[in-house]
């Protein structure tokens, strides 16, 4: 059995260095998209993270487009209202929240979104957040939170003018 001398010249200076990374070289890329907003000195996440994070994005991509599409429909046939009036019918019309009801949905976003960290109106982007987060928990109820950041995905859908 021999052993062969290592120098300091053949040891990867970091981890982009190194031979794997040379034969894939997209997979840094890759786990810095699927994980935005994790923090930087975190270690690697799981595959079982990267994978619940990506399904929980689609899941929250999917129903962003349904309510915008929804809120196109309630401000043409109600040209009138604005604000949280409009919101209200749009939550309304959304239907599936009969156990919280429509205040309870907007109190919920006005107090995640609209009153922390600073005070400001509501948005249409809170609504939507929420009522994203709220249906993605009603329909895994084997879980109890959400590992992928959520708001890079609705501010990406839902225009800030809404």
């Amino acid at each position: 059995m021999s052993v062969h001398p290592v120098s300091v010249d053949s040891v990867p200076a970091s981890r982009f260095d190194s031979t794997f990374d040379r034969l894939n070289p997209g997979h840094w890329r890759v786990t810095a998209l699927l994980t935005q907003g994790a923090a930087r000195h975190a270690a690697p996440p799981s595959v079982f993270a990267l994978v619940v994070a990506w399904r929980e994005r689609r899941f929250v991509a999917a129903r962003c487009h349904e309510i915008l599409a929804l809120y196109w429909r309630v401000a043409q046939r109600h040209p009138l209202l604005t604000g949280p009036s409009l919101y209200r019918e749009i939550v309304n019309s959304r239907g599936g929240i009969a156990p919280l009801g429509v205040d309870a949905v907007l109190n919920c976003a006005e107090q995640s979104f609209a009153q922390w960290p600073v005070t400001r109106e509501l948005r249409f982007r809170d609504i939507v957040h929420c009522l994203t987060v709220l249906e993605f928990l009603a329909a895994h109820q084997d879980r109890n939170w959400i590992y992928a950041d959520l708001k890079p995905v609705v501010n990406a859908i839902v225009p800030a003018e809404l």
